[in-house]
């Protein structure tokens, strides 16, 4: 299917996104998505629609959601908060993951053939640079275990908390995710 030229591009009006939106998180649950990738999806389509809102957007276009996109980025105060996450810069790769959740969600409206186009066709997903990770220095390694050499249980429970990190790579969240039942 070929897109048609920018002036016979169909927009879609604002005031359905949020009945969309809500069937979206529909289908998402039902096949089985997990609730905390639902609820990033709905978070970033709920600032989306607060976007459209406040700047009194009627029609979403490709133009639209670059300025979205340029709003995450340009803007000090997003969402009308003093929040310190609304008030913090954000960086490319939060820009590259709101892409991906409206792309996500114009692919879904796409397929349940809400839309005959997406507005997303003509965007290409924002670069972030490459983020480095520094190793742990050998020394400093040494010296944490060194510290929790005690044989008392916090130093046994956190001794074991830093080799699980270090050993495989598991963020301090996913770490703290851990229950019983998953080993």
């Amino acid at each position: 299917m070929t897109r048609p030229n920018s002036h016979a591009y169909p927009d879609i009006p604002s005031h359905l996104l949020t009945s969309l939106v809500d069937g979206f998180a529909l289908t998402s649950k039902v096949e089985g998505k997990s609730p905390n990738t639902i609820t990033f999806y709905k978070g970033i389509l709920d600032r989306f629609i607060w976007y459209l809102t406040e700047y009194n957007v009627s029609e979403v276009n490709p133009m639209v959601i670059r300025e979205f996109l340029g709003y995450l980025i340009s803007t000090d105060k997003r969402w009308g908060s003093e929040n310190s996450r609304a008030t913090r810069k954000v960086g490319y790769v939060t820009v590259q993951r709101y892409y991906t959740g409206l792309k996500v969600f114009f692919n879904w409206c796409l397929n349940e053939q809400y839309i005959e186009y997406s507005p997303m066709d003509t965007l290409k997903k924002p670069k972030a640079p490459k983020k480095v990770v520094k190793a742990v220095a050998p020394e400093d390694i040494s010296s944490l275990l060194g510290i929790l050499n005690s044989r008392d249980f916090n130093s046994i429970r956190n001794k074991a908390i830093l080799l699980l990190a270090l050993d495989t790579g598991l963020r301090l969240s996913e770490i703290a995710s851990i229950k019983l039942s998953d080993i």
